[in-house]
Formats: structure tokens, sequence, C-alpha cells
């Protein structure tokens, strides 16, 4: 049985543990440092997973600043442990003692629930839906400290158009064609050319709309005449729509049509 007594300290900057070959504790200009025996290097210091400010942490606690999401389920129909060992699975849906928001890791006997705090940061992997949803290759954070987490999307990479001219392009022949993109409503079109690269029959008309507005009309362009044919019609669309080109009594000819507009301006 060992003896126990109160021990104050010790005036030496160093501090055996278990016998002259166990790891030391040492004082270094203040600072408490683990090592070994022999003081050839830093010893490794075990401590239990952090649970308050000013505890230490561990390198679990560093690994799991950020879950990178490889499964998700409902809790109610939760996988099996070892279904995806070594992988963190994301609940979207509460049910059988699962929560949503929470996060869990496969360790291959159990789902352990993993600590979840404010700023922890999720990165998905695939489209997760349930109550709790998240979007494929998203960066998400915890906007609050207890389930569901409020996860909030940030720096998706989603782009801005705003100030940014864009431009649909629509090859010619003799019948009408129509753009897949949308125009969106309250755009502006800004220029629309008409280029006539092979002539067409007489008497035909070329006109270029958006749903029932007309932004270049039959009398601004040529399709008798290769060429260039440009107007600035600034127009303002009320209602989205395909961009639509009109071809009214071709037999042969051929061009392009290009159409420039923007969503929005910058301040």
């Amino acid at each position: 049985m060992g003896l126990y007594h109160s021990i104050l300290g010790t005036i030496q900057s160093y501090f055996h543990i278990g016998g002259p070959q166990g790891p030391q504790l040492r004082n270094s200009s203040g600072a408490i440092q683990a090592r070994t025996a022999n003081n050839g290097a830093y010893a490794h210091m075990e401590v239990l997973r952090a649970s308050g400010a000013d505890d230490a942490s561990t390198y679990l606690d560093l690994k799991e600043r950020a879950f990178l999401i490889e499964f998700s389920f409902d809790g109610a129909d939760a996988p099996d442990p070892a279904d995806n060992t070594g992988k963190y699975g994301f609940c979207h849906t509460t049910g059988g003692g699962f929560t949503a928001g929470k996060i869990y890791f496969d360790d291959a006997s159990t789902l352990g629930e993993c600590t979840v705090y404010k700023t922890s940061i999720l990165l998905s992997t695939a489209v997760v839906a349930g109550t709790v949803s998240l979007i494929a290759n998203g960066v998400y954070t915890a906007q609050t400290g207890s389930a569901p987490f409020t996860w909030t999307l940030k720096g998706d990479g989603t782009p801005s158009f705003s100030g940014i001219i864009r431009a649909i392009k629509l090859t010619l022949s003799t019948i009408d064609v129509d753009s897949t993109t949308v125009i969106p409503t309250s755009a502006k079109i800004m220029r629309v050319y008409t280029n006539i690269t092979s002539p067409y029959t007489a008497d035909t008309t070329i006109t270029v709309t958006v749903d029932a507005q007309t932004v270049q009309a039959a009398t601004e362009n040529d399709p008798e005449s290769a060429g260039i044919y440009l107007n600035d019609p600034m127009l303002t669309i009320s209602s989205g729509a395909v961009l639509h080109v009109d071809i009214v009594g071709a037999e042969t000819g051929d061009g392009e049509v290009v159409v420039e507009y923007y969503s929005a301006f910058l301040a």
C-alpha cells in the first residue's frame, strides 16, 4: 500500500512519473512540457475530450473541428454500425433515438454521437433531403449550440451576375428557333446582332422576340443581304421567357442571332 504525503512541488525543473524511466514533466520558461524519460523528445499526453472553455483539447477534438459527411439517414431507418465504418453521417430527420441536425460516427460497433458546438463546420458530399437538408459539396457552419444547430450554408460559390453582360447565340437556318436559356423578368436587352452569312430567299423576314416583346423587328435586318444588323433596344423584359427567332418565307439561307442582356446593374 502506498504512502501518501502532501507534496507542494519540487525545486527541480523536471519531475519523473513512474520512476526514472517514466515520462517527465518539465518547466520551460513557465510552460509545462511533457517529455520522454531522457528528455530526448516530447511525450504524448492524453486527456479527456474538452467539455469547457479552458479544457485541454485532444487530437480528436482537432480532427472534428470540421466533419466530412459521407452518408446521411432518417433516424427512424438508421444504417447499422459497420455499414459506413470510419465515416461521419448526418441525421436529417429525427427518429429512433437519433436527432435531426446531429452528426454520428460509425466506428464499426456503434453510431456514436459527435460533439457539435457553435461554429462547428460541416462539409457535405451529396445532397441531403429531410427536416434538415444540405446541398452537395456545401460548406456549412453551426450557428447555434444545440440541435438542429441551424446549419447555414456559407460561400457556396453561387455566382452573381450583377453588372455582367450575358449573351445568347442562336444558329439560324430556314425554320424558327428558340433558346434553351430563359431571359429572366426585369432583365434588360442591350444589343441584338443578326449576322446573315448566306443570303435568304427573297421576301424572307426575321423577327427576334422574347415572349410578346420584339427585340429586333423585321424592318431592322435584311435577310436577303449578307452582313451584320445591329440594334440597341435597351428593352426591359416584363415576363421571363426564352429567346425566339421567327423566320418567315425562307427556302434557303443561314446565319446567327446574338442577344446581349444583363440581369442587374452594379450601383
